[in-house]
């Protein structure tokens, strides 16, 4: 027969994209999601076009060279030679080189391609089989394919009646030798003949092809239900092995499209649900299985077959042509972008049988896996080589790259689907588009209409599920899309030069497997620890399961044996009791890396390669480990297809410290002598950290550290009861530098397994509080150096001036208070604990948004309490108010919608019942259980007389109704934002029938009580309840109660003086003198603020409690009025409440950059980053960013 083949004609594609659906007509089939386009329609470019470069150059260009069983194979030459030359090895070859050709338009590949289709075309025989064998169904059905692919690719007129004539002889032969009696394989895989009838079926209308393949889909294996519920370990170890379980995916779906079943519908899921018995018992982080060849267990070092991956790709692109699923695509790219590489060398010359994700070393040793690796068995299955394994892997990985690469893009409803994503170029009879960016190794993909035939068309682009805030662009514009499932849909007449501009954040995550063993992911990428080898290139070996060894043909294809020569025995560091990592991101594209805390451990064996197998690692040991060694160290992760030897399953370590703190070397302010004899470094004010000794050749040294002296100088506590540092140290300091260590403190030190104290990273050992060394000894010619643990905070985003001497100084006090806390790396209570409380964390966050646009520490503080919840009522209610702060301040939504479920059933109600008129029903004060606290100390609470009803924690309510129903607006719940804000409205006015006394004009503590603390008349005043007409009469009695409330409930007491248009007393009380003042607690002496107003009020507080720094937060929120309009400060009010000052002159951190401005004469100069609402001499001014002056 004269061969007639045929490039794609442009009439030919455009029959197939105006086909009904895009994917199969009203035919007797159902409509599938979307059309696959011919093979070479898509062809790679960027990196994607490097792997498959190195494929051509390497073991596809050389295979036939290579590999006597595709070289001299039955399929080619007809030689007789039978077993492995005549089964189905050749195919796999011809299959994936028929694909690849196309896909690189590489003229090369398709005349060696011409080869395979013209040999396997004159194979047939008069019956209509064709090949080497009889009734070689299995066999046969890998030709099939590939014949099928050509014909889309060339239009060979020659395949249509070969293909006819073939299955004209199954219909007949069937009846007598169905698929299961030439083999199990044949019965499992029939998914890839069914395509093909299929397809033949859509190309013809010929009816006896739809019975034909329902004939092919009855005898296929029941893939759907073994997916559900598994199977017989003995009738269907043909189902549990991982190739066929691979390629049978694909068979449900064909299966839908005759009988509409929805368990062929729902099959997927079933496979691949972390819930499903096969991701149970034997699923990994890359969306794969370990199998060895049976599905084996969830081992971080088990292996999954090469074979797998790519007929886990072919069965992807059948998938996605059916159904459309997002969570196919997604499990595509992971495969493609992770799995597959992972598995071949990185210059195309090598593969290996199995992929492990834990594989520190490539030794041709022992795994002990079912097959290739059994015993002492070795084959080198996991060296990377030209031989690796049984032969099967080497013959049919070749599609795996081009066939991704055409499920990239399908056709649907007359336009394109961008299926998945990577760098490419797509042309059509309706356009050509080119895809960049750089994906996976970027965030973002660029798509631009190089040609475009005219008219209306649509584009669906997919959104993945990993992304919660995409956006997307046309031509620059942000699109608001209708959605196709995971897909949006933009409609409109395209022209040559439109862009889209598709942009899918992502921030690394964490997930855990076997053992609690922990991997990260960013966006399609998983990460893995690149373990350094040393590399051994062998071309002499005996090649596995032949009788040869590896001679001059692989003498440019060595196998790769990689030895370790680094440690990898890593347990990663975890934020305390939040499963969360430690880590950070560095460079960007294909050098982007994430760089995660780590300290090395030796538990259970951890970092040793396994006695009874020595190809394999031992597994993580069951986290969170213990036992460690060294210090916490950076380690880099990279994508694990750039790796060769790699961890990328870690146990891990619970650790606060996050790498985000930082330490600081201090100089002493001042050295004096004191009347002793000795001599007082004064570091100038209270921080915490230690103390380092500088000296030339070291000795004896005698000290005494603290946070307060007595009216002598000398270094010490005098309130016994209370919790304020002194310790005294003495030994031998070393020639150099010489670090004091100082005993730990059994109050704060011990961790969560007695305490909740937060623990510090070993690496900073024991650090305490203190100004102060006296020194009674010390080497000759030493000085001493104070090494301060701090978050990073940016002290100069923020300043503060104003006529007020006072206010400066307490400004200034606030500020240093929250630089000096944050040395846990979360908002801690101070010293003496070292435990974040909610109501604490609310004041310090607040604080440090006041003066730096970091939110971290503060979104860390939130998230870690949601887990590790401490007081009742006010403080659940507290984490609310923080993740409302979180929000509107960052911009971030993220957050919210992860934890908006546990807010509202946990939170919002404090855990108490809700009335009919929806007030709260809290009865009684703190105590064990959930009650009312109201304030802390208990005698700061103004004689709160405590009912069943109490006034405090219904305000409370009422905010946090309203700051809830913001929330839920912002992640879309638009019905329940409105039911919310309708219950905060109930709240209100119950609140004033049951709580305001009309005779005496003041807010009740309780229902029937006949006490008016100042707490029920603050909260009422602070969180809006008070009507405007009374405000100014509530907050005159607030005025008369003077400062009957803790240093924490002073937030809303001065909250309550501003939102009655009374900032002129809030800037009293910020001013005051007196025991019961900011500026007395600096006349005590502190530079921090303290756990209360003086050593009375409490004695057994500690001198660093940053609850006491509200002046901060109302100066910046208040008396300069600069808080976000919409979150993240896009749009920005800004409502001085001056109170009476004159001049201001202030800078306020936003996270859209510094709002700036000054007050003098009347006239306000105002800086802003972002649109602004301004209120100003009576007005309301609306700007746009920019310099502005306003006066009065």
């Amino acid at each position: 027969m004269k061969v007639c083949r045929i490039h794609i004609k442009f009439t030919f594609i455009a029959a197939l994209l105006t086909a009904a659906g895009w994917g199969f007509a009203d035919d007797g089939l159902r409509t599938g999601f979307a059309g696959r386009l011919p093979p070479g329609s898509v062809r790679p470019h960027g990196w994607l076009l490097r792997q498959m470069e190195l494929q051509r150059d390497g073991l596809t260009g050389h295979a036939e060279r290579l590999y006597d069983d595709i070289g001299r194979s039955d399929w080619l030459t007809q030689a007789g030679l039978g077993g492995e030359f005549a089964w189905e090895r050749g195919p796999y070859y011809a299959k994936g080189l028929v694909s690849l050709a196309f896909a690189l338009n590489d003229d090369g590949l398709k005349a060696k391609a011409a080869r395979w289709v013209d040999a396997i075309l004159s194979s047939q025989r008069e019956n209509g089989d064709f090949g080497p064998k009889n009734r070689n169904w299995w066999a046969n059905m890998i030709a099939l394919w590939m014949l099928r692919d050509w014909q889309e690719a060339t239009g060979d007129m020659r395949i249509m009646p070969f293909l006819e004539r073939y299955f004209d002889y199954q219909r007949t032969e069937f009846a007598i030798y169905p698929l299961s009696a030439e083999s199990k394989w044949a019965q499992a895989r029939a998914g890839d003949e069914l395509d093909v009838v299929l397809w033949l079926y859509r190309k013809t209308k010929v009816g006896k092809w739809l019975d034909f393949a329902r004939s092919i889909a009855s005898q296929s294996a029941d893939w759907a239900t073994y997916y559900r519920h598994g199977g017989d370990g003995v009738k269907d170890g043909y189902r549990s092995h991982i190739v066929n379980f691979m390629q049978g995916l694909k068979t449900p779906a064909l299966r839908w499209l005759l009988d509409g079943d929805e368990a062929n519908r729902t099959a997927y899921s079933s496979a691949f649900s972390p819930d499903g018995w096969p991701m149970r018992r034997c699923g990994r982080p890359d969306r794969m299985l370990n199998g060895s060849e049976p599905l084996s267990d969830a081992s971080s070092s088990g292996g999954t077959e090469l074979c797998a991956i790519a007929e886990r790709i072919l069965s992807s692109h059948v998938q996605l042509s059916v159904f459309g699923d997002v969570e196919v695509a997604d499990d595509l790219e992971m495969v493609a972008y992770n799995s597959l590489p992972a598995t071949l060398s990185c210059d195309g010359k090598g593969v290996r049988y199995y992929l492990m994700l834990n594989q520190p070393s490539c030794i041709d040793k022992a795994l002990l896996f079912a097959n290739n690796g059994s015993g002492a068995q070795v084959t080198g299955a996991a060296c990377p080589g030209p031989h690796s394994g049984f032969g099967c892997c080497r013959s049919n990985f070749h599609l795996a790259w081009p066939k991704f690469t055409e499920t990239m893009w399908m056709a649907r409803e007359g336009g394109l689907v961008a299926v998945a994503y990577g760098d490419c170029k797509v042309e059509t009879p309706v356009a050509t588009i080119a895809e960049s960016g750089g994906y996976p190794f970027s965030d973002r993909v660029n798509l631009t209409v190089e040609k475009a035939q005219g008219g209306i068309w649509p584009l669906f682009v997919r959104i993945p599920r990993w992304c919660s805030a995409p956006e997307v662009r046309v031509n620059g514009e942000q699109c608001q899309l209708d959605a196709v499932g995971g897909f949006r849909k933009i409609v409109r007449e395209w022209r040559s030069g439109d862009r889209v501009t598709l942009h899918f954040p992502s921030d690394p995550v964490a997930s855990f497997w076997a053992n609690d063993a922990v991997c990260i992911r960013r966006g399609a990428l998983l990460y893995a620890f690149p373990v350094e080898g040393r590399i051994r290139l062998l071309t002499q070996y005996q090649v596995p399961y032949e009788k040869r060894r590896a001679g001059e043909r692989e003498s440019a294809f060595p196998r790769c044996e990689i030895e370790a020569t680094s440690p990898w025995n890593y347990a990663l560091v975890m934020h305390p009791g939040g499963r969360i990592p430690v880590m950070k991101t560095v460079g960007s594209g294909e050098s982007m890396r994430i760089c995660v805390r780590a300290v090395q451990t030796t538990s259970c064996g951890w970092g040793s390669m396994r006695a009874d197998a020595p190809g394999r690692p031992e597994d993580p040991p069951p986290s969170p480990v213990s036992a460690h060694a060294g210090c916490p160290q950076w380690l880099t992760l990279a994508p694990i297809g750039l790796t060769q030897t790699r961890i990328t399953l870690f146990p891990w370590i619970e650790f606060p410290a996050d790498g985000n703190t930082t330490v600081t070397p201090q100089h002493p302010q001042t050295v004096t002598t004191l009347a002793s004899g000795s001599r007082l470094w004064d570091f100038g004010k209270d921080a915490f950290g230690w103390i380092e000794i500088e000296s030339v050749n070291g000795g004896a040294f005698d000290l005494t550290m603290g946070e307060l002296t007595n009216v002598c100088g000398c270094v010490t506590n005098e309130y016994k009861r209370s919790t304020i540092r002194a310790v005294r140290v003495s030994g031998t300091a070393r020639p150099g530098r010489h670090r004091v260590e100082v005993k730990p403190d059994f109050r704060n030190t011990h961790g969560p397994d007695e305490s909740p104290a937060i623990r510090l990273d070993p690496a900073l050992g024991t650090v305490m509080p203190f100004r102060y060394v006296q020194e009674i000894a010390l080497p000759p010619g030493a000085r001493l150096v104070r090494h301060v643990v701090h978050w990073p905070i940016d002290m100069s985003a923020a300043s503060f001036s104003c006529d007020s001497e006072a206010l400066n100084r307490v400004w200034d006090f606030c500020k240093y208070s929250i630089w000096a806390t944050s040395f846990a790396g979360l908002y801690v209570d101070g010293d003496r604990e070292r435990i974040p409380y909610e109501a604490d964390a609310y004041i310090n966050q607040l604080g440090h948004y006041a003066i730096d646009a970091d939110y971290r520490m503060g979104r860390r503080t939130h998230e870690y309490l949601l887990k590790f919840p401490t007081w009742p009522t006010e403080w659940k209610q507290h984490s609310i108010k923080m993740a409302w702060a979180d929000w509107m301040w960052s911009g971030d939504v993220q957050s919210v919608r992860r934890y908006y479920d546990l807010l509202k059933g946990r939170k919002l109600h404090a855990g108490f019942p809700v009335r009919e008129d929806g007030l709260i029903v809290s009865s009684g004060p703190a105590r064990k259980g959930d009650r009312d606290i109201v304030d802390w100390p208990l005698p700061e609470r103004d004689n709160f007389e405590f009912k069943k009803v109490n006034a405090v924690v219904n305000a409370f309510y009422h905010m946090n109704l309203l700051e809830l129903a913001d929330m839920a607006q912002a992640i879309g719940l638009k019905d329940e934002a409105a039911k919310l804000r309708a219950d905060a409205v109930r709240v209100s006015e119950s609140y004033e029938r049951v709580f305001y006394d009309a005779s005496r004009k003041v807010y009740v503590d309780g229902e029937g009580a006949r006490n008016a603390s100042l707490h029920a008349n603050a909260a009422a005043l602070a969180f809006g309840l008070v009507p405007p007409e009374r405000k100014g009469l509530i907050a005159e009695y607030l005025d008369s109660r003077g400062m009957v409330c803790s240093v924490y409930f002073a937030q809303y007491l001065l909250e309550a003086y501003c939102r009655a248009g009374r900032a002129d007393l809030a800037v009293k009380y910020m001013t005051s003198t007196g025991p019961r003042s900011w500026l007395g607690m600096m006349d005590f002496g502190s530079t921090i603020t303290l756990e209360a107003w003086n050593m009375k009020a409490k004695p057994n507080q500690d001198l660093n409690h940053a609850w006491g720094s509200a002046p901060l937060n109302v100066i910046s929120r208040f008396i300069l009025g600069v808080t976000p309009l919409e979150s993240g400060f896009r749009r920005i009010s800004v409502s001085p409440q001056l109170g009476g000052l004159r001049r201001v002159d202030a800078r306020v951190p936003t996270a859209m950059g510094a709002v700036v401005m000054s007050v003098s004469n009347g006239s306000l100069t105002l800086e802003t980053p972002a649109p602004t609402q301004v209120v100003w001499g009576g007005k309301t001014h609306s700007v746009n960013a920019g310099k502005h002056v306003f006066e009065e």
